[in-house]
């Protein structure tokens, strides 16, 4: 679901960075948006545009470049707050930080 949340953003023309535990894991997330951009937008350059736009970095250096991060590991709230503390830090100012839950309680700021 991250990936396609991912997808998303960038054919919204945000800059986003996609993450996951393994290579592939953010490669397989990485050909579902390039399936979707390929579905939504009318030429080959948009595409190759959009794909520009999706940051694929297993190891988050590039984080600070995104206007965008979303977690979306699973669903345990000490692995969401380990991956949203080292995210934090590496954010550009204005760069939105998001979670992708849909069962765990959130604070914000991670709870500071």
């Amino acid at each position: 679901m991250g990936g396609d949340i991912a997808g998303v953003c960038v054919l919204a023309g945000m800059e986003v960075s996609l993450q996951d535990q393994t290579a592939d894991a953010v490669e397989k997330a990485r050909q579902r948006c390039l399936k979707l951009f390929r579905k939504r937008l009318d030429n080959p350059l948009a595409v190759d545009a959009a794909m520009k736009r999706l940051i694929t970095d297993v190891n988050g250096d590039n984080v600070g470049r995104a206007d965008v991060v979303i977690e979306a590991v699973f669903e345990n709230l000490k692995v969401k707050h380990d991956v949203l503390t080292k995210l934090e830090p590496k954010l550009k100012p204005g760069a939105v930080l998001a979670t992708n839950t849909s069962s765990l309680p959130l604070k914000t700021s991670l709870g500071r």
